[in-house]
C-alpha cells in the first residue's frame, strides 16, 4: 500500500472518529434507576392500599426476617447489575455471589413454609398475578434501556440481577397489600408471576443485551 493511500485511510478513518463518552461508575448508573424502581413500588403500594392489618403484620419476626432478607438481596443484585455492564465487572465478581445466596436462602425459606403447611388448590385467576407484573414490569424494562447502554458479556446474569433487583421490592409490596398469608397462594400469584418474567427474559436476554 503506497503511502499516500495510507494517508487517505488514515483522514477518512479520522473523518468519521465521534468522540465516546466513559461509562460512568456503576454506582453513578445504578443509584438513580434503584431509587427509582423503589420510589416506583411504594407509590404503586399506596394505590393498591395497605392489608387491613399491615401494621402487625410489620411486627412479626417471620416477616420481618423475609423483608429483611429480600431487601437485602435486591440491593445486592442491584449492586451486581451496575458492575455487570462492564464487561470484566472491574474484578468484582464475587458481587453476584451475594444475591444468589440470598435467593437460595429464599428458596429454602417458602420451601420450609411449603413442607409445614398442608397445600390446597388455588389455580383461579387473582388480582396478585396481575399487581405483581405490575410492580416489576416498567422498572424492569428501564433498566434493560440503561444496561443496553453498557458492555456485558454476561446476559444471563444480568438478566437474572435485574429481576432480583425489581422482584424484591414489589414482593415486599405484594405481601404488604395481600391478606392471604399461604404459602399455596404466594407461591402461585406472587412468585410464580416473577418466575414467568424471569423465564421469558432469560430466553431473550442475549437479544436484550446484546452491543
Amino acid at each position: 500500500m503506497s503511502k499516500q493511500t495510507t494517508e487517505n485511510l488514515i483522514a477518512g478513518l479520522s473523518a468519521e472518529f465521534k468522540p465516546m463518552r466513559p461509562l460512568a461508575h456503576p454506582l453513578t448508573r445504578i443509584t438513580p434507576w434503584f431509587g427509582a424502581t423503589l420510589l416506583y413500588v411504594t407509590a404503586l403500594s399506596v394505590l393498591l392500599g395497605m392489608r387491613a392489618d399491615a401494621q402487625s403484620l410489620l411486627q412479626t419476626s417471620s416477616f420481618l426476617f423475609e423483608a429483611l432478607m429480600v431487601l437485602l438481596m435486591a440491593v445486592g443484585a442491584a449492586l451486581a447489575t451496575g458492575w455487570l455492564a462492564v464487561p470484566d465487572m472491574r474484578g468484582q465478581g464475587w458481587l453476584l455471589a451475594v444475591p444468589t445466596t440470598l435467593f437460595a436462602l429464599f428458596m429454602g425459606w417458602l420451601a420450609v413454609q411449603a413442607l409445614s403447611t398442608p397445600l390446597h388448590a388455588d389455580f383461579h385467576v387473582h388480582g396478585c398475578s396481575l399487581n405483581a407484573l405490575l410492580l416489576i414490569a416498567p422498572p424492569f424494562a428501564a433498566f434493560v434501556y440503561t444496561a443496553r447502554k453498557g458492555a456485558t458479556v454476561r446476559p444471563l446474569w444480568m438478566s437474572f440481577m435485574t429481576l432480583l433487583a425489581v422482584a424484591g421490592p414489589g414482593w415486599i409490596a405484594l405481601r404488604l397489600a395481600c391478606p392471604v398469608d399461604h404459602i399455596t397462594h404466594l407461591f402461585l400469584h406472587h412468585f410464580l408471576p416473577y418466575a414467568g418474567v424471569g423465564a421469558l427474559t432469560g430466553m431473550l436476554a442475549r437479544r436484550l443485551y446484546r452491543w
